[in-house]
């Protein structure tokens, strides 16, 4: 599958780089859910929407801070997947704001 569309993250913050994640991982559960059971309900409780708490995110961020490289490597992954998802990087940064408000 081409990707094309990259954003550039390199300027975005650590809590903005979270909504850009939670984005991520919302579109990606809807996909497995399509194509796991198609237009009908998953059974309850199963495939519940279980993202890493930003704790969780901001730790495994500055964790990839102290590799060479590896701040850049998480942001350009994040990239990539905004893409595939086809994921609104502005829009999802200005959600996770309103909910913070």
């Amino acid at each position: 599958m081409s990707i094309e569309g990259l954003y550039d993250l390199s300027d975005l913050s650590v809590h903005d780089l979270y909504a850009v994640y939670r984005a991520i991982a919302e579109s990606d559960l809807r996909w497995r859910l399509r194509t796991m059971y198609g237009d009908t309900l998953p059974p309850p409780g199963n495939a519940e929407f279980r993202p890493l708490p930003f704790d969780l995110f901001r730790e495994r961020f500055v964790a990839a801070q102290g590799f060479e490289g590896g701040e850049s490597m998480l942001r350009q992954r994040l990239s990539r997947q905004a893409a595939a998802y086809q994921v609104d990087v502005d829009h999802a940064i200005a959600c996770l704001q309103q909910q913070a408000a």
